[in-house]
């Protein structure tokens, strides 16, 4: 049996730009049993607004207009507004810093979520996704994670 990791990056590697619904047992959205993902390794191909910035442990309130002022992952998605991008330092995300495993990442159509900064960029072709890991995480309260989801 392929690991989920080796798996996922199997099948990045046939398509760069695709959409996985990923099973989790703990990561999930209300009603549902799927988690939609969106992986791209493509670099964003149009700039349509600024980008929101997101680090770990990042502001829950402004503009995430920098990386001096990003925000947390949850704060950024919930600003984001289509077409939208965020740009989102190296780190491990989870959707809550507590112990509420009901937590889960609000994704939106429309905003585009590229990991793989190292927190300095200036220009999205400035990030290195195969050195700056950017990984979403369902390990809320466990010592070992459910899933764990890479950005490359």
């Amino acid at each position: 049996m392929i690991p989920p990791i080796r798996f996922i990056r199997l099948l990045r590697s046939l398509c760069p730009s695709l959409i996985l619904m990923v099973l989790t047992s703990k990561m999930v959205l209300p009603g549902a049993d799927l988690l939609p993902v969106v992986l791209t390794g493509s670099e964003p191909s149009v700039q349509l607004s600024d980008p929101l910035y997101v680090v770990p442990s990042g502001a829950t309130s402004g503009d995430c207009a920098s990386w001096r002022t990003a925000c947390d992952l949850q704060y950024a998605l919930t600003k984001a507004t289509a077409p939208a991008e965020l740009w989102v330092k190296m780190g491990i995300y989870t959707p809550t810093s507590g112990t509420d495993q009901t937590a889960s990442l609000q994704l939106k159509n429309g905003v585009a979520i590229f990991g793989g900064f190292l927190g300095t960029e200036t220009e999205a072709d400035q990030r290195e996704p195969g050195v700056n890991i950017t990984t979403l995480s369902g390990e809320i309260g466990f010592q070992h994670p459910m899933i764990i989801l890479t950005m490359w």
